[in-house]
């Protein structure tokens, strides 16, 4: 935040931690640390708890007037023309086209309005791919080793620690049993699995099976997310089955890295096997959803 401009966007794939970020720094705010030499009042907005017939300026001001504020809307404009506000707008990708468009513009619109105020918004690279005057753009990466035993060590510490203490061992020992953990959402199911007495090594399997269902839809379903894609008419049994013959057909021929124009070559395979659902299948939009919404594969320059 201290090294961008007034407006702060945050990229990063399914589970990378960008919703705790927001509420990290909403909280820090709320404690009085400041930004850019500032103390700022923070409002966090969960973009999939939006009514999309609101425009952020009314949401504001609906929820200091449920705070007791009054008059709400003066209050709100004292604070973004003074530039105590800090307003974080967390999970673009988590609502329709339409409303991500309006909800840019609007913010477009409040950065260049109010450009002492501090602007946080966060989504999924395809969210805010688009142009952003006025927003630096900052991206979450994959988790280093030492952090995934960091984070192992403290996701334990009020659970077990004796279990994570066990678990960091293993894994300093086996590097690969962390393979799958470069995110928070990811290596928090590794550390579920040890905790419930999975001894990790000899199910990697469940393993991997637990993080694609997560992948797949499982976390959208636990945050009550509802995505517009090619595959939101598919359970995520059915998704899986999906993507696992395109790995099957991808994978035979050596391809662990391929084009869409690959994947196209596998079209026929799909159509030819009953066990694939009857989905419409253009396949740059299954591709891209794949990479976008679910984040099980990753785009590569």
């Amino acid at each position: 935040l201290e090294k961008s401009s007034p407006g702060f966007a945050l990229l990063g794939t399914a589970g990378s931690g960008k919703t705790t970020a927001f509420r990290y720094l909403a909280l820090q705010a709320a404690r009085g640390r400041t930004v850019k030499g500032k103390r700022r009042i923070p409002i966090y907005l969960a973009v999939s708890e939006l009514d999309p017939a609101m425009s952020l300026n009314a949401t504001c001001i609906r929820l200091l007037t449920s705070l007791g504020f009054d008059p709400a809307d003066r209050i709100l404009q004292v604070l973004q023309r003074t530039g105590q506000l800090m307003l974080l707008v967390d999970g673009l990708d988590e609502t329709s086209d339409s409303h991500q468009k309006a909800l840019v513009k609007e913010l477009k619109e409040m950065q260049s309005q109010f450009d002492l105020s501090q602007v946080c918004l966060s989504g999924r690279h395809h969210s805010l791919s688009l142009g952003l005057e006025g927003f630096t753009k900052w991206e979450t990466l994959p988790m280093s080793f030492p952090s995934r035993l960091e984070f192992i060590d403290k996701w334990f510490s009020v659970v077990n620690p004796a279990k994570g203490h066990q678990l960091v061992k293993q894994s300093s020992e086996r590097p690969e049993l962390l393979d799958l953990g470069s995110s928070p959402l990811l290596l928090s199911i590794v550390c579920a699995l040890f905790s419930n007495d999975l001894d990790i090594p000899s199910d990697i399997d469940e393993l991997f099976e637990r993080s694609v269902h997560g992948m797949l839809g499982g976390w959208d379903a636990f945050r009550a997310i509802a995505r517009t894609s090619p595959l939101q008419e598919l359970s995520i049994r059915k998704r899986t089955i999906l993507v696992s013959a395109l790995a099957y057909y991808l994978f035979v021929d050596g391809k662990v890295a391929f084009r869409i124009g690959d994947a196209e070559d596998v079209r026929k395979a799909f159509r030819d096997n009953t066990a694939i659902p009857d989905v419409s299948f253009d396949t740059e939009a299954i591709i891209t959803t794949l990479a976008n919404d679910f984040g099980i594969l990753v785009e590569r320059a």
